[in-house]
């Protein structure tokens, strides 16, 4: 995976949230914390991956078994993360609506997934419709 593949990635999931802040704040504007919330916390995860990726083709390659460790250790980072910061967005003390934090990261993951697979894949996601 690219970085400009991600960086694409990156913009769409800032699109839809825009987008689905403004359609929430509509409906529920006592919500737009939360759902804020879970979306920052999945773009962290996502530029997380970014810097990570960033960073490994700056280096010189080294042997399969660094490579292994460092992606190891990347994916562990990030679960500890983004599991700690969800976990604060259910703590009572920030006023936050566990449901709407947990929909708002969930959302931008899967436009995550998506936007992976558009980025990758145009011409059959095209062709295929």
């Amino acid at each position: 995976m690219a970085t400009a593949e991600i960086k694409t990635v990156i913009k769409l999931q800032l699109m839809i949230g825009i987008i689905l802040l403004f359609l929430l704040g509509y409906i529920r504007p006592e919500w737009i914390k939360s759902l804020l919330y879970g979306e920052v916390t999945a773009l962290i995860n996502t530029g997380m991956l970014y810097w990570r990726l960033y960073k490994s083709h700056k280096r010189p390659v080294k042997s399969q078994e660094q490579e292994l460790a460092l992606l190891y250790r990347s994916g562990l980072e990030r679960f500890i993360l983004i599991a700690g910061l969800l976990a604060m967005g259910m703590m009572a003390k920030l006023h936050l609506v566990p449901l709407v934090v947990l929909t708002g990261f969930m959302i931008e993951q899967l436009v995550f997934l998506l936007g992976i697979l558009l980025v990758r894949y145009p011409a059959k996601i095209k062709t295929e419709t």
